[in-house]
């Protein structure tokens, strides 16, 4: 009994730790360049990392309902800034928009799982059907995270950064129905 109790206390602190790296995404909360904790991947070519994560979960009340719960947070031990370089606010500004499209598609897991909870029920598939939705909208972050750099310059493109901050600020208020409670 001893043991279970050093291992539970011993492992506490690391899971509390692990939750202090994350910032689950709010409307309300911004990034600030003191979040980007990781260090500097002197190899890249970029001035900043946004690091995104998706936790999603399943449960089934045991009579066939299924419920998914899709989070969204920004990881700061794996996101990081290059001091040496000029970090302006409109960079900054870029990053959040990474997180904020991240946000955008954990609406879309969101709406997709609701979908897919009202009209199933849960049974030997419903892991791999969730997983499945869950990958294709990865998928198509990554595509539409791509393009969002490609478009705006990382940037450095200042029309095309002020027109995607207007296209992910749409998005976000489309997809509010979906925003986590």
């Amino acid at each position: 009994m001893n043991k279970i109790r050093l291992l539970f206390i011993l492992l506490l602190p690391l899971s509390l730790l692990a939750q202090d790296s994350k910032i689950p995404w709010t409307q309300s909360v911004k990034l600030t360049w003191s979040d980007f904790e990781a260090p500097v991947d002197a190899s890249s070519e970029f001035y900043a990392w946004t690091q995104y994560y998706f936790n999603y979960n399943y449960k089934w009340d045991g009579e066939g309902k299924v419920t998914v719960n899709v989070k969204t947070s920004f990881v700061k031990n794996q996101s990081w800034r290059n001091t040496s370089k000029s970090l302006s606010p409109v960079l900054l500004k870029h990053e959040q928009g990474h997180f904020d499209l991240a946000e955008v598609y954990g609406r879309k897991m969101r709406k997709a799982y609701t979908a897919y909870c009202f009209s199933h029920k849960h049974t030997a598939n419903t892991k791999t059907e969730i997983d499945d939705i869950f990958n294709k909208l990865l998928d198509e972050t990554h595509v539409a995270q791509a393009q969002y750099d490609q478009q705006t310059g990382h940037s450095r493109a200042i029309g095309q950064q002020e027109e995607w901050n207007t296209k992910i600020a749409a998005m976000l208020a489309g997809l509010s129905e979906y925003a986590e409670r």
